[in-house]
């Protein structure tokens, strides 16, 4: 009777899955906690920029890039400590 053996190889390491550079608008409101509402104004006034994807593509609409989600942050972070 014959046994078969095989041979294991080393796990490659993989990298963490990347964050992706372009956010839903609903992405954006989880990433904020902010409702739909407030992103669209918020894209409307300027204060959050955004990529407008072409129509008739299969992902068309709005995107925010990852990079204006922290830039937006940035801007409204507030330091020191609540009265």
């Amino acid at each position: 009777m014959r046994v078969r053996t095989r041979t294991l190889l080393p796990m490659k390491a993989t990298a963490p899955p990347a964050e992706p550079l372009l956010h839903t608008v609903e992405r954006a409101c989880e990433l904020l906690g902010f409702g739909k509402d407030k992103i669209y104004a918020l894209m409307r006034s300027g204060e959050l920029a955004f990529i407008k994807l072409p129509p008739g593509t299969k992902q068309s609409g709005r995107r925010i890039e990852q990079a204006e989600i922290e830039r937006f942050l940035d801007r409204n972070r507030v330091s020191g400590t609540a009265p």
